[in-house]
């Protein structure tokens, strides 16, 4: 556990910082360094920071949740491993028409860890209960992708859904790539 993380998460909790719906802001604690102190007199960062995570994970790409149906068609399981406050893991991940499709969730808030720290790979190989070489990760990060190579994972560094059918096309054929559109600049 990252002990930087636990002790501004505790510093924030004690707080009383408040995010931008009025609730319990943890980012001060989810992103050391980032926000000041983590004591309230950010002049607002906090609530700002907040405001931007939930702006980032409310657009999702229909594209990649056409293809995690076609995954879970195909019985692949699925899981969301995220850097994110404990606090927006409901509001963000409940109810989104994807979240169904995942077995599993680990967020970096609840644990205590985060990508790319081995600790978060090993619990999220562990909700699965699979091994962390039968795993393929995604992320738009090469930190993380790094980091879960490091763990074990098979990774990939994501960077839009073309791109992404066409690594898998090469490394991974047996996943289903056809909801993902075609590279259509490359010449086959």
């Amino acid at each position: 556990v990252d002990e930087r993380f636990s002790a501004d998460s505790a510093a924030e909790q004690q707080s009383g910082s408040r995010d931008i719906h009025g609730e319990s802001s943890s980012f001060a604690g989810h992103r050391p360094g980032l926000v000041p102190g983590g004591d309230g007199q950010d002049g607002g960062l906090a609530q700002v920071l907040t405001h931007l995570d939930i702006v980032g994970w409310s657009r999702i790409d229909p594209i990649m949740v056409r293809w995690m149906h076609a995954l879970r068609k195909n019985g692949l399981r699925l899981i969301v491993l995220s850097n994110m406050p404990r606090e927006m893991e409901e509001p963000l991940l409940s109810g989104r028409g994807w979240s169904e499709l995942l077995e599993a969730r680990v967020v970096s808030g609840a644990i205590g860890a985060s990508k790319p720290s081995a600790e978060i790979y090993r619990v999220a190989a562990a909700r699965l209960k699979l091994a962390p070489e039968k795993i393929l990760f995604l992320d738009d990060r090469a930190e993380n992708v790094d980091g879960a190579r490091q763990a074990g994972f098979h990774a990939v560094h994501y960077r839009d859904p073309r791109a992404l059918r066409g690594v898998l096309e090469v490394e991974y054929a047996r996943l289903p790539v056809d909801a993902l559109p075609r590279d259509t600049s490359r010449d086959d």
